[in-house]
């Protein structure tokens, strides 16, 4: 069996639902008179088993190689069987692979080792108990996980006879970039940035493909989730970038850092950062994610401190399923930023007006209108008050009920502008794409 094969093999999706921990050791001995351990973790859900192979010499010494690989659980025949595929790993490069058999009720069916032209049964294997079994799986979380991974194995192809794949990750400002490239047989590559992940887990697409990643001290593994629909148009036949990679001490490469050279310019250049900006948007505008795709600098209240002006706009991100234009107006003073004023869908909109930040909002049967007045003056709201048009007009500031004279008298607002006319929006970078890959809420 030719290791490639096992390596588009691990492309499938896991069929297994348990999602404890399982935990195995098997001995036995490979053809004749090589005496082996395997001690091994399964994450079965995920379908992902990590571990070791101890291998126990004539003369008395002993050597351990880590196992990486994918359980898969199948039908064949009427019966239920469950496979291990492990790829063994000298360094990055892989050394052996072993292909074993478990009947349902988890006894041991068959199983054999190859290597090239080298293809050796394993007999006399025992399941043992595992009463203190060995944790392999240590998962590093995105944030930490910035770094070169690798792997190879013999093609058996003279003009290319070691051929593999690399993934690189890059966290920045609580994004991610990853640039992956394989040859299995033919090129497979892909580069991409994106917002959404979870502890040591991410997930990206490739035209059609979809693939999940999760990050482990020992080794990275891209699954794809829909094998099924085939190949990317823009790999090579045959091609993927799933697979199992081996951290190196290699330094990250140009393409994946260059991916947030826009992002870092912006930071440097302003108050605050991106990152800062989409938490505290997504903070404040709960349900679907969505994240500002463009923002205006503006000086509200003459103090010098610019406020922030953000907006999602609808239809900018092609493809992008969440409906109505977003606008934020955001304070920034010492603590950072702060929200002023929120409008969303196509009943309300936000205006400015010298110092002040206007917050309009009509029901759905256009029988009330409410206008929200934030005073802005050191860069925080000193002053908030409301208009509210309806059969009864009503007039409140700071909470409290006031007559129609006394309102004119202290809110003059002038020189109004809705902010849906303002022309000169920055756009953030990174945020469009973002957008593309953000989870629908």
């Amino acid at each position: 069996m030719k290791k490639y094969l096992i390596l588009s093999i691990l492309c499938l999706t896991s069929l297994a639902a348990n999602a404890a921990n399982k935990y195995y050791t098997l001995t036995g001995t490979l053809g004749q008179d090589i005496n082996f351990r395997l001690d091994l973790e399964e994450v079965p859900y995920e379908g992902i088993i990590m571990g070791q192979t101890t291998y126990y010499r004539k003369a008395g010494n002993t050597a351990t190689i880590k196992v990486c690989g994918q359980s898969l659980r199948m039908e064949q025949e009427g019966n239920v069987f469950r496979y291990f595929l492990l790829s063994e790993f000298d360094g990055t490069k892989i050394c052996g692979n072993f292909l074993i058999t478990f009947f349902d009720d988890g006894s041991f069916s068959d199983g054999i080792w190859t290597h090239g032209e080298n293809t050796y049964a394993m007999n006399n294997v025992e399941i043992l108990p595992t009463d203190n079994p060995i944790a392999f799986f240590k998962p590093v979380d995105i944030e930490n996980a910035s770094g070169v991974y690798r792997f190879s194995y013999d093609s058996g192809n003279e003009e290319m006879p070691e051929v593999g794949g690399s993934l690189e990750l890059y966290h920045y400002s609580g994004n991610v970039g990853y640039s992956a490239c394989q040859v299995t047989p033919n090129i497979a590559e892909t580069t991409g940035k994106i917002a959404e992940f979870y502890k040591n887990r991410f997930y990206f697409s490739v035209e059609n493909a979809h693939y999940e990643v999760f990050t482990f001290e020992d080794a990275v593994f891209v699954k794809r989730t829909n094998p099924q629909a085939g190949h990317p148009e823009s790999f090579g036949a045959n091609a993927d970038v799933a697979g199992i990679y081996i951290p190196t001490d290699e330094q990250l490469g140009e393409d994946v850092l260059a991916l947030f050279d826009e992002e870092k310019a912006f930071d440097q250049s302003h108050p605050f950062s991106i990152l800062e900006l989409n938490t505290l948007w997504m903070d404040v505008l709960q349900g679907e994610t969505t994240y500002p795709d463009e923002i205006i600098m503006k000086d509200l209240d003459g103090d010098g401190m610019d406020e922030v002006i953000a907006r999602y706009t609808e239809n900018k991100t092609p493809e992008y399923e969440v409906r109505n234009n977003r606008f934020v107006i955001f304070a920034l003073g010492d603590g950072g930023l702060t929200t002023v004023a929120v409008a969303q869908g196509k009943l309300e909109d936000l205006e400015i007006a010298d110092s002040y930040v206007i917050q309009n909002e009509t029901n759905s049967r256009a029988t009330r209108t409410t206008h929200k007045y934030f005073k802005l003056q050191g860069s925080s709201v000193s002053m908030r008050a409301t208009k509210t048009e309806a059969e009864i007009d009503n007039y409140t500031i700071n909470g409290n009920t006031v007559k129609q004279k006394e309102f004119k008298k202290q809110v003059k607002a002038n020189n109004v502008i809705r902010v849906t006319n303002l022309n000169d929006w920055q756009e953030v970078p990174g945020n469009v794409h973002r957008n593309e890959t953000a989870a629908r809420g």
